[in-house]
């Protein structure tokens, strides 16, 4: 008997079934499988952190924001794991072409109850903790700190990599350097900010989002990151192109009527110089040299553009 056929039926006191395994991320590891006349999905991880947020995020849940449930939460060997209804769909960004453009109003509905989801009993800006703290004064502060830096980063190390590499530290600092400068025009709002919507964090059906997962990059900053998302990355789904999504979501947050609507531009930029500048740091932790040159240019061209 595996490991998580032990846990497993420690966990549901009976025998468990069809467990496979449906993926594995930079941190965790999911599987399927059948107990007590329904599915589930169990995930594993050396980090408790990314499933704790995620039984927090779940107060959230509404029909336009489906957060799946925490069922479960525990170790076993050393490895942390939470237990998840299993809920079928597409990820977001597999979707055909002719099924993602059913989608947009679905994935509108979803970006506009992020912005009213009431962080009112919370605190702080930046990456939140299991009882809705976060550690930075202000969204100023979390964006110009050099967060991958700092001792409790899952990319720590990523400097010394990147300066020994053939890319070296020019761009990412020239892009840190503009990140700062354009935050003097930027405001402080605060919202729920999930911040990773793309890479199999959203699962859809044609015309539906079914599922909002993995809460690990979550944090209390500006909501319009959400949508910088789609419009950072752009290049690399054509289809998001083809159908103009990014400004179908930025056009949809200019007719929300509870958006903060200051200083779009600047606020924008901000976010793009930010994803980027992650982006490039953790392509320096995984050594992929590659996309850390793809990204220091895409970040370097979306700079130069808004200048």
């Amino acid at each position: 008997m595996s490991m998580i056929e032990r846990v497993l039926e420690e966990q549901y006191d009976e025998t468990v079934s069809g467990i496979e395994l449906l993926g594995s991320g930079a941190w965790s590891r999911a599987y399927r499988f059948e107990a007590a006349g329904a599915t589930y999905v169990i995930r594993w991880s050396q980090f408790a952190d990314n499933f704790e947020r995620d039984a927090y995020a779940a107060r959230y849940a509404t029909s336009a924001l489906p957060i799946p449930p925490v069922t479960a939460l525990g170790t076993a060997h050393g490895s942390h794991y939470a237990i998840s209804p299993f809920i079928d769909g597409t990820f977001l960004e597999e979707l055909s072409p002719n099924d993602f453009a059913p989608t947009i109003p679905s994935l509108r509905r979803l970006l506009r109850a992020l912005r009213r989801v009431d962080i009112s009993d919370t605190r702080g800006f930046g990456f939140w903790n299991a009882r809705g703290t976060a550690p930075f004064p202000s969204w100023h502060a979390f964006v110009i700190d050099d967060k991958n830096d700092s001792p409790g980063s899952l990319i720590n190390g990523w400097r010394a990599k990147l300066e020994g590499s053939p890319l070296g530290t020019t761009a990412y600092d020239t892009l840190r350097t503009a990140l700062i400068q354009s935050m003097r025009r930027v405001p402080e709002i605060r919202g729920l900010v999930h911040s990773d919507l793309l890479n199999h964090n959203v699962l859809a059906t044609p015309g539906e989002i079914t599922a909002l997962l993995d809460w690990g990059s979550s944090f209390y900053g500006d909501p319009l990151y959400d949508i910088a998302w789609f419009v950072f990355y752009e290049p690399w789904y054509p289809h998001f192109s083809a159908i103009e999504l990014a400004h179908s979501l930025l056009d949809d947050y200019r007719d929300d009527p509870l958006a903060d609507q200051r200083e779009l531009d600047a606020r924008l930029q901000c976010c793009l110089l930010d994803i980027g500048i992650n982006w490039i740091a953790y392509c320096a932790f995984i050594e992929n040299w590659i996309d850390a040159e793809e990204a220091a240019n895409r970040t370097l061209a979306l700079g130069a553009s808004k200048r």
